[in-house]
């Protein structure tokens, strides 16, 4: 069997072209690292409800339409159903929305929010606003359209894609 030889330490240099460089890295992990500082950013703001971005962010679709099952919310967040019930679990024992039986279909399960939950998702949003309001405030409105745009038309190709 034929032995490999690794490089030294000496030798092992990232080639320039990988290189972290915004203008020419791979537009999917800038998209992923973005996501990633947006959600940093937000969990330490939302940290003092005892919530994490991602329970915010089911406060506000429930919020948002009143009475959604958990099917709804795993085909809206595109997450397999045992993650919306955990989340939904969470949000329960905290009190922030409670559950009901759908009143033509009682096999469904529909949430809204409750009186405490929309005072917390009031302050949550309130949170991520200030997140994005930071991390945009470096671009100018032409920027913003401009980079609005740009998303836009990447959402587009990758709809067209995975479109059946």
């Amino acid at each position: 069997m034929d032995e490999i030889s690794l490089p030294s330490d000496e030798e092992q240099e990232l080639p320039s072209q990988l290189a972290f460089n915004p203008v020419k890295t791979d537009i999917g992990l800038l998209a992923r690292d973005l996501y990633r500082l947006f959600n940093q950013a937000i969990d330490e703001r939302v940290r003092r409800f005892g919530l994490s971005t991602n329970a915010c962010r089911y406060l506000a679709v429930i919020g948002m339409h009143p009475g959604i099952t958990p099917k709804e919310m795993s085909e809206y967040f595109s997450v397999r159903s045992p993650t919306t019930v955990s989340a939904l679990r969470i949000l329960e024992q905290k009190r922030l929305v409670e559950r009901y039986k759908d009143r033509v279909d009682a096999r469904k399960t529909r949430y809204k929010l409750t009186a405490r939950g929309v005072e917390v998702e009031a302050l949550a949003r309130a949170s991520a606003v200030d997140v994005e309001a930071l991390a945009v405030g470096c671009l100018s409105d032409q920027e913003k359209e401009e980079f609005g745009r740009m998303v836009a038309r990447i959402r587009s190709s990758l709809e067209s894609v995975l479109a059946p």
